[in-house]
């Protein structure tokens, strides 16, 4: 893909996030997510909301770091067993990023973005 055309899906992208996460100003923290495969797929945006990271999965270690990032994973992994690793960072009061990479048996299955705004 050339650099025009990437730069195109990027700007593409924005415009979409930047619709949904100007679409609800009461507070509720709103976004569009996009997952990349290990083979360079990346899926249409799709809009998503949010949940608090210590909520996304049970029985997962939750760590706040400073400057407003945290990570979410398993006390412990199995081999074989799937697990997500998750990173969030509050880029400003009214904008979060979210990372997921998602693992299986084989190994990295995907990674999601997701962008959120709480519209404030």
């Amino acid at each position: 893909m050339s650099k025009t055309a990437n730069e195109a899906q990027l700007q593409n992208w924005y415009n979409f996030c930047h619709y949904h996460a100007n679409a609800d100003w009461y507070g509720t923290w709103i976004g569009c997510q996009k997952t990349i495969t290990p083979d360079w797929i990346v899926s249409a945006a799709i809009a998503t909301s949010w949940k608090p990271i210590e909520q996304l999965i049970e029985d997962y270690l939750t760590l706040h770091l400073p400057n407003n990032v945290s990570i979410s994973y398993p006390e412990s992994i199995e081999s074989g067993q799937e697990f997500l690793f998750v990173v969030d960072w509050l880029a400003s009061p009214t904008v979060l990023h979210r990372g997921i990479c998602h693992y299986d048996a084989s190994g990295f299955t995907r990674f999601t973005l997701e962008v959120f705004s709480n519209g404030e």
